[in-house]
């Protein structure tokens, strides 16, 4: 009873505090939407903004509103540079249509505000950077509704494959993206949505840094990027990762520095290399960020460097839990753990959990005592 009770009491005072984990909110959602038709206005993390009214994704995408780049010369033979042609398709302001082929491009493609490229899957529809800089660039103060879907984006090993800045309302699906130095660069980038794509063969996969927040990456399959799948960085907030899968990269595969209230939801992580998870900060401790429902295929650990508020609940855990020095006030329930479950934090609530390995506890565990298996 006195267990239960601390627990209790433990969970009230975190509702009082911003990112506490007695409450978990879902990130924020945007009051208005991709599909809106007139202007709305937008509170975010950047103040009050009018954000411009749209066609909606049915009618953008319509047969009515497409323009080919070969009607302004692209051969689509991965010889001849398409991207002239690109850019006069882009100006159209009209949904630029892909078809099967490869258009080689030479320098970047600058999309402009609602720029849509549409193609008719990838890996049969190939856009080939031979640059080394940025491929595709979306930036502006800010841009908005940009939609790019179903083609692949290859570079040559350097550069940027998707370059955002100040993006909003992004749509990006089903995007093959690989061989770049970074797959996507998002900076300052909000409330983008990233569905159901491949990121492979990249030094890194998908970088938000510099305040990016409510974004979303969403069933999307990260493989063999030797840097990390993906990374959260310098005061990033309210993001999410859900479903895909994180497989066979670079250490560690998925990084939240420096950035608070980020949600890693449902993902399987297999075959990365030392650590499927790092959440730490070079500054003031980073708060409420949660792991929830992961699964791992083998023994890469979790590693919790320093965190505060934090909450892991319902984790499937081969490798190993290790909560670092910096980590106070954060939750551990219901994992079922293979590895060793290390706490070298203070205040940390461990709930019933299911645990192979050992554990060993810094000196304020509190909660339920786990079972060792």
């Amino acid at each position: 009873m006195k267990t239960i009770l601390s627990l209790i009491c433990f969970c009230a005072a975190a509702m009082a505090q911003p990112g506490g984990v007695g409450v978990f909110p879902p990130p924020t959602k945007p009051m208005c939407t991709a599909t809106r038709t007139t202007n709305c206005t937008l509170t975010d993390v950047s103040g009050t903004t009018t954000v411009p009214g749209t066609l909606s994704v049915s009618a953008r995408v319509s047969a009515a509103n497409w323009v080919f780049p070969e009607t302004y010369g692209a051969l689509r033979n991965d010889v001849a540079d398409d991207a002239p042609a690109f850019v006069l398709a882009l100006a159209t302001g009209r949904c630029v249509r892909l078809t099967e082929g490869t258009y080689k491009i030479a320098s970047t493609l600058t999309l402009p505000q609602k720029g849509c490229i549409l193609g008719p899957s990838l890996g049969t529809t190939v856009i080939h950077y031979t640059g080394s800089g940025s491929a595709i660039v979306g930036s502006g103060l800010p841009i908005y509704d940009l939609l790019l879907s179903d083609f692949t984006l290859k570079g040559n090993d350097a550069g940027i494959g998707l370059a955002l800045t100040s993006s909003w309302y992004g749509e990006f699906v089903r995007l093959e993206i690989q061989h770049f130095a970074t797959a996507v660069d998002g900076v300052s980038v909000i409330h983008n949505k990233f569905t159901g794509g491949k990121i492979f063969s990249n030094t890194k996969g998908i970088r938000l840094r510099t305040g990016s927040n409510n974004n979303e990456v969403i069933g999307t399959t990260l493989q063999f990027n030797t840097g990390g799948a993906v990374s959260i960085e310098s005061a990033s907030i309210k993001n999410t990762l859900r479903g895909g899968a994180i497989e066979n990269n670079g250490n560690p595969a998925m990084s939240i520095v420096d950035s608070s209230d980020n949600v890693i939801d449902g993902t399987w992580f297999e075959s990365n290399t030392t650590t499927n998870i790092l959440i730490d900060s070079t500054g003031s401790a980073v708060t409420g960020n949660r792991i929830i429902n992961i699964e791992e295929a083998d023994s890469a650990n979790i590693n919790i460097v320093n965190c505060q508020n934090c909450f892991l609940l319902g984790n499937r855990l081969v490798g190993d839990l290790v909560i670092g020095a910096g980590v106070a006030n954060t939750f551990i329930g219901q994992q079922s753990a293979l590895g060793t479950v290390t706490d070298g934090g203070s205040g940390t609530i461990f709930w019933h959990n299911a645990v192979s390995g050992g554990e060993a506890y810094g000196t304020s565990k509190l909660g339920q005592p786990s079972v060792l298996r």
